[in-house]
């Protein structure tokens, strides 16, 4: 480990926290601090958690400084060093308020964790506050952040679609309201396959170590297509018949009320047949939806 001797400067008073006790170092040294954001990164990535251990007392009075000074790689190095499954693990407060401060700070690592802490919630203003998050850390080039954030994506209008389209019959429904949906889950699906274009043209040549990443850049990627296919072969063309159902149902409405208004002006038809011309152009109407749900069907197997 590589230290130097501070000849010139004593350290700043640090006022150490509750969880730190324990831990001393002599006051006349300190650590070259990006020595020590190499020695800790080396400590994140490996699998065994207890190598964690490995930081000595001087080299946490060090990072205990730089986090006192508002350093935010120093915030997520302590967040994560207190809580190494963060956010899973049983994570204290001081754990949770190092890492916010880091993302608050605009450290993507740090962003990426505070997203997750949600992700999972049916709570839809702590889901909306994790896809902030996590696309903070994806702006940053954390092709990492990818995932969760376009599950999340992926999720909202897939409850969507159940809660508004799925079970509602289509004579009802609006176009220009179903349209604008149907849009968005196209555009979205374009928002991922030139995200996963991007990052194959400019993939890296060797792991970006600075964020301490668990995942090779070839998987994180490769996750994204799962989306893809979600998006190609189920929920969008669905958005398709039922637009095309919707059309189909406003063509049968006019039939039925030119059916009705013929009757009335010509007077050549009474109740009971107009009625039966009526069904059958329902019934027609129900055949065609059934041979259109079929295909779509095969379509998506």
């Amino acid at each position: 480990m590589i230290f130097f001797k501070n000849l010139f400067n004593k350290k700043e008073s640090v006022e150490k926290p509750e969880w730190s006790k324990g831990f001393s170092s002599d006051p006349d040294y300190y650590y070259n601090w990006e020595q020590l954001k190499l020695e800790f990164l080396s400590f994140q990535t490996t699998s065994n958690k207890d190598t964690l251990k490995g930081l000595t007392p001087e080299g946490l009075d060090r990072m205990l400084q730089e986090a006192d000074k508002g350093n935010i790689e120093a915030l997520y190095f302590l967040g994560t060093y207190l809580c190494p499954d963060f956010p899973d693990g049983d994570c204290s407060n001081e754990s949770k308020q190092y890492v916010r401060k880091s993302a608050e700070g605009g450290y993507a690592a740090a962003q990426f964790l505070i997203g997750l802490i949600h992700a999972d919630s049916k709570v839809k203003k702590e889901l909306n506050e994790s896809e902030i998050w996590i696309q903070k850390s994806l702006d940053q080039g954390y092709i990492y952040a990818a995932f969760p954030l376009y599950s999340i994506k992926c999720n909202k209008l897939l409850d969507e679609w159940t809660n508004k389209y799925a079970e509602t019959d289509s004579s009802i429904a609006d176009y220009q309201e179903v349209e604008e949906f149907s849009t968005r889950v196209y555009s979205l699906f374009i928002e991922i396959k030139d995200l996963i274009e991007q990052y194959t043209d400019n993939k890296p040549t060797e792991d970006v170590a600075e964020f301490g990443l668990h995942e090779d850049y070839e998987k994180a990627t490769a996750s994204l297509e799962t989306f893809i296919e979600f998006i190609e072969g189920d929920l969008y063309p669905r958005t398709l018949v039922y637009l095309n159902n919707i059309k189909n149902d406003t063509q049968i409405r006019k039939k039925i009320n030119e059916a009705i208004d013929l009757a009335l002006l010509t007077h050549d038809e009474n109740v009971i047949d107009t009625a039966k011309r009526v069904l059958d152009i329902i019934k027609h109407k129900d055949k065609n939806d059934e041979d259109r749900e079929d295909k779509i069907t095969k379509k998506t197997l």
